[in-house]
């Protein structure tokens, strides 16, 4: 019990720079990071369960923020509602299906080598095919 109970407690505590390791049940399991410099969010998935589909899309949206501060006194905060499909993933034999996809933060703010904060909320990673909704956790990180 006190092993389960370590690796738990290891497990739920991965989050590094912007990286976050969860949703680990039996059928979906994610990671999401964001990247820099860019500040773009990318989320690797795997779900089970879909040997009904020849292949499946996903689709991921959040709303991002960004500040960007050339020192404390001059930032530019950018907020914006973000979107973008991945397509044609077929399942293997066992009905799993991997994939990432990123989220493109664009140049909203100007894209400096000043101090970046990024923050994503409302994250969700539809499977278009099933329709099912995954609501993933909010990351936040700064440049490193």
């Amino acid at each position: 019990m006190r092993n389960f109970v370590v690796g738990l407690v290891v497990f739920a505590s991965v989050v590094v720079a912007g990286t976050s390791l969860a949703g680990a049940t039996g059928k979906f399991a994610y990671s999401e990071e964001i990247q820099f410099p860019s500040g773009d969010l990318l989320v690797v998935f795997e779900e089970g369960g879909q040997k009904r589909f020849d292949s499946v899309d996903y689709r991921l949206d959040a709303t991002a923020q960004a500040i960007a501060c050339q020192d404390p006194d001059h930032c530019i905060a950018t907020i914006a509602d973000l979107s973008n499909t991945v397509n044609g993933l077929v399942p293997d034999a066992k009905g799993r299906v991997s994939g990432n996809v990123e989220l493109d933060r664009g140049s909203g703010g100007g894209v400096c080598t000043c101090t970046l904060h990024m923050d994503y909320a409302n994250v969700t990673l539809t499977n278009l095919a099933s329709g099912h909704v995954y609501r993933l956790d909010p990351i936040s990180a700064d440049t490193p």
